[in-house]
């Protein structure tokens, strides 16, 4: 009789054992759902490089293009010229129709490094911090660079994975499409 509920057991164990693992996978992989472009974009407060807080519930109206980098991206380096001229162009086109957010996922509590890195590379636009990474997960970033452009409803219309040549007419028409469209 011993051995029978040594058996009975192992194999009420086993059974308990595979459907706790079973629930933890298919509940992780339920978990990860990128943005996509239709997707209502997440809303997020951070703080901003140059003192006070962006909350991007109260861009709506506007349309937002918020851009995921760090300093040691070689990647992001390659487009920061292109999205300087681009933010040029269109604030000074749109100015209460279009804003430009780069969200630095440098995890240094300290800006300086960031500080010094738009410095040292002659750029302006808006940057926000996400040192503790939140932001990022919310979107699911899979990488630096990575882009989201919100319409004026707050839902994900352009969604860019890698570097991009802004300067490029292909890639800033759209964006400008969606500020120029009531």
């Amino acid at each position: 009789m011993t051995d029978r509920n040594s058996i009975v057991k192992i194999a009420v164990i086993s059974l308990i054992a595979t459907a706790v693992i079973a629930y933890i996978v298919i509940n992780s992989k339920s978990d990860y759902r990128p943005i996509v472009v239709g997707d209502k974009a997440p809303t997020f407060v951070l703080p901003l490089l140059s003192g006070g807080k962006i909350d991007l519930a109260k861009e709506r109206g506007k349309v937002v293009f918020l851009n995921f980098w760090a300093t040691w991206c070689t990647a992001c380096k390659e487009e920061m010229a292109s999205m300087q001229w681009m933010y040029n162009k269109l604030m000074k086109k749109y100015p209460d129709k279009f804003r430009m957010y780069a969200i630095s996922i440098d995890s240094s509590d300290v800006p300086d490094i960031v500080i010094k890195y738009m410095k040292d590379n002659g750029l302006s636009f808006p940057v926000l911090l996400d040192t503790k990474g939140r932001v990022k997960e919310m979107y699911k970033t899979t990488g630096v660079p990575e882009t989201y452009v919100v319409d004026k409803r707050g839902v994900v219309a352009i969604k860019v994975i890698g570097p991009r040549d802004w300067y490029n007419p292909v890639n800033y028409q759209p964006i400008e499409s969606l500020i120029a469209k009531d």
